[in-house]
């Protein structure tokens, strides 16, 4: 059985990924994966700035199962994740 999707970690990833390509610390073949993990965002973005599928706070549980039962809402954090992350783009999230 699979996990949910969470936008969270794609956010961050996505971010890391692409801030470290601009720094020069990772190389340009990064950027295709980074660019999928931007476009998973811009998909889970509504047009007033909410990112969904954000996950409401994970604690540590016994089993995956457990993990399917955490609640996503829009989140403090996830909304600021993603700011940085569309800030990189240049105002080019495309």
């Amino acid at each position: 059985s699979s996990s949910y999707l969470e936008s969270t970690g794609t956010t961050a990833f996505s971010y890391g990924m692409l801030k470290g390509i601009e720094l020069g610390l990772l190389g340009g073949e990064y950027a295709p994966a980074a660019q999928r993990a931007l476009a998973a965002i811009i998909e889970r973005t509504d047009s007033d700035g909410t990112v969904r599928d954000a996950s409401g706070g994970t604690p540590i549980f016994d089993t995956a199962e457990e993990y399917k039962t955490v609640v996503k809402v829009p989140i403090v954090y996830e909304q600021g994740m993603a700011m940085m992350l569309y800030s990189i783009c240049g105002g080019n999230a495309e």
